[in-house]
C-alpha cells in the first residue's frame, strides 16, 4: 500500500542519514550540541 512505501521510505531515509552522520561524529569527537536532527532522536 501507498502507506507502507512511505513508512518504508522513511526508514530507509533515518537509517541512511543516521548511518552518514556516524563518520561525522567519530571524526570529530565533539559533544552533541553540534548533533545532526538524527542523532538528536538517537
Amino acid at each position: 500500500t501507498p502507506e507502507q512505501a512511505q513508512k518504508r521510505a522513511a526508514v530507509v531515509i533515518f537509517v541512511s542519514s543516521v548511518l552518514l552522520d556516524i563518520p561525522f561524529a567519530v571524526k570529530s569527537q565533539k559533544p552533541t550540541t553540534n548533533a545532526t536532527p538524527a542523532q538528536r532522536i538517537m
